[in-house]
């Protein structure tokens, strides 16, 4: 397919996708290696704890396994694992969002250039949570292990687990010209070969940084945070 290896949604209302269905090694040649959605009102992927839904080994250009484009999506208990785009969101693309709630995660193994698990561009509303589960851990990239963030707003991570990520700039969260919150994570054993182990905060961006721990984060500059010319404020947190 061109676009979304499994599904391709358009201009829909509402569209539930449970965890009775799996998703294995589908690929797109551009958009959504599994699903591509644009202009869809709700896009819902939903799972439950002891049945997570999954979603593997899918490949495109952009958003390995899910891209989207104005849609508000909602995903709860998944499992994204293995994925990879060449270029942006190895497991999703957020691009023009309505606003998007990811809830209970694990993010394991997914790879790109640009945001090893996440890539969001003009990206507002998006609140990344858990309560059992919200684990990111082996992902990679150039830049942004985890996340890549540009151009976008009201950013939340909560209550999230990374460990062992890597990338050339920012082992986990890279932020371009976005507000981000950063509350009760934890940053461990993550890795860059430049600069922030964890995290890097790029210019006119603004990050706030509640009860977190940094333990273990390598860099050749700021082993867990760097930051080039941001307004940032961490507070209650643990670097070690």
């Amino acid at each position: 397919a061109f676009n979304g290896g499994a599904i391709a949604v358009v201009s829909c209302s509402n569209i539930l996708i449970n965890s009775t269905n799996t998703f294995t090694g589908n690929w797109a040649r551009n958009n959504g290696g599994t699903i591509y959605s644009d202009g869809v009102n709700k896009l819902s992927l939903e799972g439950t704890e002891n049945n997570m839904l999954n979603i593997t080994g899918s490949k495109a250009i952009n958003g390995g396994a899910i891209f989207v484009n104005n849609t508000l999506l909602t995903i709860n208990y998944a499992t994204l694992t293995y994925n990879n785009a060449t270029l942006s969101g190895g497991a999703i693309y957020f691009n023009n969002t309505k606003g998007a709630v990811l809830r209970n995660m694990i993010m394991d193994f997914n790879s790109a250039y640009y945001g090893g698990a996440i890539f969001g561009n003009v990206a507002t509303n998006i609140t990344i949570s858990g309560t059992q589960n919200n684990r990111y851990r082996k992902n990679n990239a150039t830049y942004g292990g985890v996340f890549f963030f540009k151009d976008s707003d009201n950013i939340s991570v909560i209550n999230a687990s990374f460990s062992e990520d890597e990338a050339v700039y920012a082992g986990v969260i890279y932020i371009n010209n976005t507000n981000a919150t950063i509350k009760s994570s934890n940053f461990t054993d993550n890795n860059v070969s430049a600069d922030g182990g964890a995290i890097y905060v790029n210019i006119t961006s603004k990050l706030s940084i509640v009860d977190s721990n940094f333990i273990n984060n390598t860099a050749l500059n700021g082993g867990a945070i760097y930051f080039n010319d941001p307004d940032v404020n961490i507070t209650t947190s643990n670097f070690d």
